[in-house]
C-alpha cells in the first residue's frame, strides 16, 4: 500500500462508490476513499480560515481575532500577543 495525499483538495458533493458489476481494480476500490478525503482536508482549510475570526455585533461586522495556529493539538499564539500561565489558561496581552 502507498499513501495518499493531496496539497490542493477539491470538495465534491458527491462520491463515487463500487457496484457489484465493476472490476476489483484498485482504481474503483479506491475511488469514493480518494474524494471522501479530498472532502475532509477541503472542509479542513475553510475551517483554518474561518478560526480566525469572529462577529462583533456591536460593530455589526466580522473582526479578525488573535491570528494563531492549531496544529495536531498544540495551540500556537505568536510572541507578544498572550502567553499560557502556569495552569495552561491562555491569557491574552491587550493594547489599549
Amino acid at each position: 500500500m502507498k499513501e495518499y495525499t493531496n496539497t490542493q483538495p477539491e470538495f465534491s458533493k458527491s462520491i463515487q462508490v463500487v457496484e457489484t458489476t465493476d472490476p476489483a481494480h484498485a482504481d474503483n476500490i479506491n475511488a469514493a476513499t480518494r474524494q471522501l478525503l479530498q472532502n475532509t482536508l477541503s472542509n479542513r482549510a475553510v475551517i483554518g480560515r474561518l478560526l480566525g475570526y469572529s462577529y462583533d455585533s456591536d460593530r455589526g461586522r466580522v473582526v479578525c481575532m488573535l491570528p494563531f495556529d492549531f496544529d495536531n493539538g498544540k495551540l500556537t499564539v505568536p510572541d507578544g500577543m498572550g502567553r499560557f500561565d502556569g495552569e495552561d489558561r491562555l491569557v491574552l496581552e491587550a493594547a489599549i
